[in-house]
């Protein structure tokens, strides 16, 4: 059947709530954000935090046997487990062939970590490198490498637009 999307309503500058309605009597909804299920709900809205550079990519659908679009976000999530003098892990990211700290995030004696990356540049390839941090302070050994091309939902154009005559009527769209 056929999910209709409302128009967002805006919070803030980032958080909107989307809500959506079905021809079906009692449907359950499966709501997939960048191409994976967030949420499966009998409702008709949900709340979303969009991160700054983001762009809020959402599929709702109303029968669950139904193949979701591919979805791309635009970040990728960073997995490794720990080492054993390990008491920290800096995250460093390649930029101009330089390593950059990005964070550092403690051993908590977690079975593995996660770490998300910022809003990476689409059409890309990117380097991040984790680096265990020992008692003293002093870098060990590198626990883990990622390098990948990111190929994601471009981004939205930036355009503007002008409005001319009122005989004409006429909207042009202009790459700005």
């Amino acid at each position: 059947m056929t999910v209709t999307l409302n128009t967002p309503e805006w919070m803030d500058a980032n958080t909107c709530i989307l809500s959506w309605s079905s021809g079906l009597t009692n449907p359950t909804f499966y709501v997939y954000q960048d191409g994976a299920l967030v949420l499966s709900t009998t409702g008709t809205s949900y709340v979303f935090h969009i991160e700054e550079g983001d762009t809020l990519s959402v599929e709702v659908l109303d029968v669950a046997a139904t193949e979701p679009q591919y979805g791309m976000p635009g970040r990728q999530t960073l997995c490794w487990y720990p080492i054993s003098d390990a008491v920290s892990y800096r995250i460093d990211e390649k930029v101009d062939s330089v390593w950059t700290e990005r964070q550092t995030i403690l051993d908590e004696d977690q079975a593995f970590f996660t770490w998300r990356t910022r809003h990476l540049e689409d059409e890309t390839t990117h380097e991040f490198r984790v680096v265990g941090i020992d008692t003293s302070g002093n870098d060990g050994s590198k626990v883990a490498w990622f390098r990948f091309l990111m190929v994601r939902h471009p981004d939205l154009p930036t355009v503007t637009y002008t409005y001319s005559g009122e005989s004409e009527k006429t909207v042009t769209i202009a790459a700005a």
